[in-house]
């Protein structure tokens, strides 16, 4: 079979498209589905539906694919908007620092598959993009994409993939109020941005980019080995036996460690997370019989202007 594969590029303006993807990139899942809005109503002549009109359409679906070091930046950008690029020292590697701007960029996408052709969806916007780094596994991307159109077109040519492995769990570790949680199993970091489908005006297309608020959590899985998830959960200073009066924060970090760069500085390619001001939000302890303890945090960020997430790589340009 031949190979399948998506392709990005960024938009000028929301909903022009692009004509040649700039990125490239293998996927695991991919699932995009249009919504014509077609409307279809009874009127009074028959029992029938007689006729259907082409209402307000709207494109949706979700992308998931390994989380490598070079392809992970372009979701980072897309749910998060702002980028800043650092060298390192002298070196041919560089820092990409994202944070929570004021706007995000929009983007063409192809999905590419055997054949001539390729469907090409504009105005692309992230919604959602959920970083996760299961047990036992590699780490995967998935975002959640709106899009304003899309055309059949001249399938293009695949150009460069990404050679970098991805981050895989065991290069991973969690760290609240600069402690290791050694306990931790799993991680999962969403980034969701509220983005409202139905700004149509006198068109099918949905005509401009409204970004309402963002909300950034994190899951995580732990042993259950003692109490300590539930004293940062009645407050957040790790310290209380009981519910506490006032709301304390903390420190939440992140780090994913992949393969080595080949020299001293840096010595791997990496993503990190910094959030100073989170709270942990929900503490499920369920016990089943006599299956091993585990207990679930499902942890909120809030607004600090600390907040960042923080990718190492090659690339010395923003996406």
């Amino acid at each position: 079979m031949s190979a399948r594969w998506v392709g990005f590029a960024k938009e000028a303006t929301y909903a022009s498209a692009v004509a040649t993807p700039t990125f490239y990139a293998r996927y695991v899942d991919l699932d995009l589905q249009a919504d014509q809005g077609r409307i279809i109503e009874w009127e009074s002549l028959r029992r029938e539906k007689e006729a259907s009109w082409l209402g307000p359409f709207v494109g949706s679906g979700r992308v998931a694919m390994y989380a490598r070091p070079d392809d992970i930046g372009i979701f980072l950008k897309g749910v998060m908007g702002a980028e800043q690029v650092t060298q390192i020292g002298t070196s041919g590697f560089y820092t990409h620092t994202f944070t929570v701007g004021d706007t995000i960029p929009s983007w063409t996408m192809w999905d590419v598959r055997p054949g001539v052709e390729a469907r090409r969806m504009h105005g692309c916007l992230m919604k959602r993009v959920t970083v996760e780094c299961p047990a036992r596994e590699a780490v995967t991307v998935e975002a959640e994409i709106q899009y304003s159109w899309e055309d059949l077109v001249t399938a293009p040519s695949l150009g460069a993939v990404s050679a970098r492995r991805p981050f895989i769990f065991h290069g991973g570790q969690v760290k609240w109020a600069d402690t290791v949680i050694g306990e931790a199993e799993s991680f999962r970091l969403t980034v969701e941005n509220s983005i409202p489908d139905d700004v149509h005006g006198f068109d099918r297309k949905i005509l401009e980019k409204i970004l309402e608020g963002v909300e950034i959590t994190a899951e995580m899985d732990m042993k259950f080995t003692s109490w300590d998830a539930r004293r940062r959960f009645y407050g957040g200073t790790g310290s209380g036996s009981s519910p506490a009066v006032e709301e304390h924060t903390f420190l939440l970090e992140a780090t994913f460690t992949g393969e080595p760069t080949g020299i001293g500085n840096p010595p791997n390619y990496k993503l990190y997370a910094y959030f100073p001001a989170t709270v942990l939000r929900e503490h499920e302890t369920s016990v089943s019989r006599r299956e091993r303890l585990t207990q679930r945090v499902t942890l909120q960020m809030l607004y600090h202007s600390g907040n960042k997430l923080e990718l190492t790589n090659a690339r010395s340009t923003e996406y």
